[in-house]
Formats: structure tokens, C-alpha cells, sequence
């Protein structure tokens, strides 16, 4: 946009340049060319400017929360890999990934490729992680077991 002052006139002229055509346009030559925005168009283009704010730190659940997690990779007590359910591996800075980490599938099934793939690289062993009723199901079922081998079902 630029303002000109007409000292002669005493008058302000405001004109729109384009730089890229290097033409000057008077706005008062381009306003039966402007028409004003439709209520709809404004309000998608308000929306599009201003776009909703983030979900709130607590309300989101990371990959990497400890509630997703789904395997580890032990070897000799010590953990090489963490493995999440959506397939997200994280290591110590001193273990290396393979050069060809899976990317095929999603979720569990590219976990499971992921925990092989390191498997074969560092060997070791992989310890699923049991959910809260899993962990419930199998304190029940050991009970029950061994119940039964003390002769007392």
C-alpha cells in the first residue's frame, strides 16, 4: 500500500502497488472491484486464521507414556529396547538401531517386526508388558494352578 500527499490538492491518494508487475493501482479506480466477504466465507477464513488451540498437555496420551508400552528387549538384566504399542522403539544412546527398522504395518504388528529385527541384531530376551487386567488374569490363573497341584480343587 502506499499513501501520496497531493501538496496541490491537499489530498491523500492511496494506491496499491504490485511489485511483481510494477504497476500502481488507485484504490479508488479498483472499488467497484472490491466486494465485500460473505458471512460464510468470512467465518472460514476466520477459521483459518485463527485455528483451535492444542489439546491440554494432561489430556494427551504420548506414545511413549508407560501405559502404551507393549515389549522390552533384556539382555543380561539390562534393557536394549523399549517397544510401544504403536510400534515406537526408543533405546540407550549406546544401542543402535538396525539400518533397515521396519516401517511396514502399524501398531502391534510393526512393534513385533521392530522387537525381531532386534532380536536378531542383539539377541537377548523379549518381555511383553501385561496390562492391569492381563496382570489380574495371571495372579488368578497362578492361584488357581497352583491350588490345583497342592490337591485342593
Amino acid at each position: 500500500m502506499l499513501a501520496l500527499i497531493d501538496p496541490l490538492r491537499r489530498k491523500v491518494m492511496i494506491s496499491s502497488v504490485n511489485p511483481s508487475l510494477g504497476q500502481i493501482y488507485n484504490l479508488a479506480e479498483m472499488a467497484p472491484a472490491i466486494t465485500k466477504m460473505s458471512e460464510s466465507r468470512r467465518k472460514e477464513r476466520e477459521a483459518e486464521l485463527n485455528p483451535p488451540p492444542p489439546p491440554a498437555p494432561g489430556n494427551v496420551v504420548a506414545d511413549n507414556d508407560p501405559s502404551n508400552q507393549y515389549a522390552t528387549l533384556e539382555k543380561n538384566g539390562r534393557v536394549l529396547a523399549t517397544v510401544y504399542k504403536s510400534g515406537l522403539i526408543s533405546t540407550p544412546n549406546e544401542v543402535q538401531l538396525p539400518s533397515d527398522l521396519a516401517n511396514d504395518g502399524h501398531g502391534t504388528s510393526l512393534a513385533d517386526a521392530r522387537l525381531k529385527q532386534m532380536l536378531d541384531m542383539y539377541g537377548g530376551e523379549i518381555k511383553y508388558t501385561q496390562d492391569a487386567m492381563m496382570q489380574a488374569a495371571s495372579k488368578t490363573a497362578s492361584t488357581l494352578f497352583s491350588a490345583h497341584l497342592a490337591g485342593q480343587t
